[in-house]
């Protein structure tokens, strides 16, 4: 049986896999891949695609738009900024509400640095005497 190989790429993960099939989505619409298709590239659409494993089983994948290329030979190439996959729809919700907590906690954290990044400028200007030269 002839396999898709399916390199999936995050700033998170590099994964080699084989597939049966994949199902994507795309500014167009969703779209499937099956060993010997075509070369092309698309843009993909924030989503929840699929593929089949080797064994048949079906694997979900959540991802934050990206770039889907197929070459020749049945290579293929997934790029996202972020790639989630999963057995269920369940397990890549948990993984969503996870990744969500933690980037409100990096958020929250990046504010009070800001924040704390101001008040250190305002008192070295304070310090400085340009508030002084304001008032001229």
């Amino acid at each position: 049986m002839k396999l898709l190989n399916l390199k999936i790429i995050s700033p998170a993960v590099v994964m080699d896999l084989k597939a049966r099939f994949i199902s994507l989505h795309d500014k167009i619409g969703s779209f499937g891949v099956y060993p010997g298709h075509r070369p092309f590239i698309t843009f993909l659409d924030r989503s929840v695609g699929y593929y089949i494993d080797q064994e048949g089983n079906k694997v979900n994948i959540a991802y934050d738009y990206g770039l889907f290329r197929v070459e020749r030979n049945n290579q293929l190439f997934f790029i996202s900024r972020i790639i989630l996959t999963g057995k269920s729809l369940e397990s890549l919700e948990e993984q969503l509400s996870e990744r969500i907590k933690k980037e409100v906690i990096y958020s929250v954290g990046m504010r009070e640095n800001i924040e704390n990044l101001q008040r250190a400028l305002m008192k070295v200007f304070i310090d400085s005497g340009n508030l002084n030269n304001l008032k001229k």
